[in-house]
């Protein structure tokens, strides 16, 4: 009898073992598919954008899943452009946003959340808010800004 408890016990862990792997690799492949996706989108819209920054090298895209949310269904992506020069970059998140829902198959809306420069390359972070989880994760990171910037002013006001 005690073998047998020993062994559903087993059995049941290998379950969940098996549950939470296959869980991680179906969100890996979804995570990589919705990027490979959104790569193609971004690509036919990057010839049009070097009208704001006409140092952008279209065809130096690169792209990369950012580590922390590996383990999500958020689909945030982080790109980086070369830049045929270190020429300051003046374009906005929110310019940027509008520029990128100009690709003509988008299956959603995408939000810029940043975009910085660093010398020669271009980066910015892309959430596709195709999923409630990636919803959640930016309206989440825009609380965390206000509460930021509450709590900057508050400390710049007991400098004074």
């Amino acid at each position: 009898m005690f073998v047998m408890w020993w062994s559903v016990f087993g059995m049941i862990i290998a379950a969940l073992v098996v549950y939470v792997i296959g869980h991680h690799l179906w969100l890996r492949f979804r995570q990589i598919s919705y990027q490979k996706q959104l790569d193609q989108q971004i690509r036919q819209v990057l010839p049009n954008l070097q009208a704001k920054i006409p140092q952008l090298i279209p065809e130096s895209l690169t792209s990369s899943i950012p580590v922390s949310i590996w383990h999500r269904d958020v689909l945030i992506y982080e790109y980086m452009v070369q830049l045929r020069n270190t020429s300051s970059v003046t374009i906005t998140a929110p310019a940027l946003g509008i520029e990128l829902n100009r690709a003509p198959a988008l299956k959603a809306r995408l939000i810029v959340t940043e975009c910085w420069q660093r010398g020669d390359r271009f980066h910015f972070d892309v959430a596709y808010l195709i999923n409630p989880e990636t919803l959640e994760y930016v309206g989440d990171m825009a609380k965390i800004a206000e509460v930021d910037e509450a709590q900057a002013k508050e400390i710049n006001n007991h400098k004074e």
